[in-house]
């Protein structure tokens, strides 16, 4: 990292913790730094004249930008989260300040496909069943994915169109298993942006989260100035999906530290 980077970095990392602008002394001090104050203000104003930090006028402390905030958690948001504890994220998506979005994935196998008298096809997963109206080549179908998770068979049937199919399964698969931590944040964004109404729902019904994979997100699914944050993980071998909303400038470093086994 050369000292540009550094200054950058460390700048935003006691940003974050201090959630106001920084100046010289205070982020010496902050980072233990040998440096002087005015070889700092050297870089700061570099950093100004490039873009990569703001500064609201002549005395007060410097900003990181928008796309300096993005680029900082592109670079440091680590995705392999092996396990985590729900009652933590609960704690912490208050505390931080952010929402967290949980879909409990079902992981039952279809055991097998019936044929009932031409009338109506059985698919028998191990914990319950579902029908739907025979049809000769959905038969056959069905009886190719025999053996596959119903989150596999959810992803073929909504790739090849097969809406009822995919709809009778979402439909089973997320009863009581959709859970939102600290809601009211995320309300508070929907009225503070005038976020659509067809966009809440999708958060609000869980259906983000089956429209979207793992990483990161920015202004293509929320505000400017926020990020989203996917994660497959799990809890207790329950497999699950995390989408994190929040601020660009919160502690997300800290939030997965807390949260993670």
């Amino acid at each position: 990292m050369n000292k540009k980077q550094y200054f950058l970095e460390s700048l935003i990392e006691a940003y974050i913790k201090a959630a106001e602008p920084i100046g010289s002394n205070r982020l010496k001090n902050m980072c233990d730094m040998n440096y002087s104050t005015a070889t700092i203000r050297s870089y700061f104003k570099l950093l100004v004249e490039e873009g990569a930090l703001t500064q609201e006028h002549i005395s007060s402390g410097r900003s990181p930008t928008i796309c300096s905030l993005k680029q900082y958690w592109t670079n440091r948001l680590n995705f392999d989260l092996d396990e985590i504890f729900l009652k933590k994220v609960e704690k912490y998506a208050k505390m931080l300040g952010v929402t967290v979005f949980i879909k409990r994935k079902a992981q039952d196998t279809l055991k097998r496909v019936l044929n009932i008298e031409d009338s109506y096809i059985i698919l028998k997963f191990e914990n319950f069943y579902i029908s739907t109206e025979y049809n000769s080549l959905l038969y056959k179908f069905l009886k190719s994915l025999e053996n596959l998770t119903i989150n596999e068979i959810l992803k073929i049937s909504k790739d090849i169109g097969a809406n009822r199919l995919y709809n009778k399964l979402l439909l089973k698969n997320s009863t009581d298993r959709f859970d939102i931590f600290n809601l009211k944040q995320f309300l508070k964004v929907c009225l503070d942006f005038d976020i659509k109404d067809r966009d809440i729902r999708k958060f609000l019904n869980g259906s983000i989260l089956d429209d979207i994979t793992q990483g990161l997100y920015f202004e293509q699914l929320l505000p400017r100035g926020f990020i989203g944050v996917c994660h497959n993980t799990k809890q207790k071998n329950e497999h699950i999906d995390m989408l994190v909303v929040g601020k660009l400038a919160k502690d997300y470093e800290y939030f997965y530290k807390e949260i993670t086994v």
